[in-house]
């Protein structure tokens, strides 16, 4: 938008609990659709997750890219960048550009030719539950609270202060915090009457658990079916424990 002036770039990006599609729209730009079509240009979507230090990038040769991942591969926030990319060296003329640009311009290979706005998405667990230290906790140990401060349903997870850098990698120390939240879930929900459900409050994080639920056909809380309900199981229906391939020697 900033180079060729009448150009047009856009995305279109659908965020789901492991992977993500961008739908990548280019118009007034016959220089660079030419070099689309050609391949000398690729869509791309690049991912990020800080916490794991994911980075990974997927390209097509459609107006299509989805991005999958594992769920040991991310925690806590994660970017996704859409945008094209020279495939190979380039030489672009200055059709179509500012008139900035009065010579043909070199564009290495794996340069952005354009990009898209950069979002940002949560995974349900990390929008659920943080994690923080408490000195008074003896090493390994693990508690359990109801945030008093957030607008929407949240737990912070304290831990003794020499576990908590394990928190940010260990997803088996993850996965247990979350099955004590779920614990916990059923109380805080009889306490409120049940009101969390309720579309005036602030309970979309709740609202999406019960539906995830429901479609793993997972028992939900609450009258006859507290009986049914398993915290582990659900727990493990959100956030699957990560299953590795072995060799054979190990």
């Amino acid at each position: 938008s900033l180079d060729w002036e009448q150009a047009r770039y856009s995305t279109k990006l659908t965020i789901s609990d492991h992977d993500a599609t961008v739908e990548h729209t280019l118009r007034h730009a016959p220089q660079l659709q030419r070099l689309l079509d050609e391949g000398a240009i690729r869509r791309v979507l690049e991912l990020r997750c800080p916490t794991t230090l994911l980075s990974r990038w997927v390209s097509s040769d459609t107006s299509t890219c989805r991005a999958e991942w594992k769920p040991n591969e991310v925690h806590g926030e994660m970017f996704f960048i859409p945008g094209l990319i020279a495939a190979k060296q380039l030489t672009l003329s200055g059709e179509g550009l500012s008139d900035l640009w009065t010579a043909p311009i070199t564009v290495p290979r794996g340069h952005w030719l354009a990009r898209g706005d950069v979002s940002r998405a949560k995974s349900l667990s990390a929008s659920l539950l943080s994690f923080h230290s408490r000195p008074d906790l003896a090493d390994g140990c693990m508690r359990i609270e109801p945030s008093a401060t957030s607008g929407d349903l949240h737990f912070n997870v304290w831990v003794s202060e020499s576990l908590l850098p394990q928190c940010r990698t260990r997803r088996d120390l993850q996965i247990a915090a979350l099955i004590g939240v779920f614990g916990r879930i059923p109380l805080i929900d009889e306490e409120h009457n049940g009101e969390l459900d309720d579309d005036a409050s602030p309970s979309s994080i709740l609202q999406n658990i019960k539906q995830k639920l429901r479609e793993a056909n997972v028992p939900l809380w609450g009258g006859e079916l507290d009986r049914d309900f398993d915290p582990a199981w659900a727990a493990t229906a959100i956030e699957p424990f990560a299953l590795e391939v072995m060799d054979k020697d190990s």
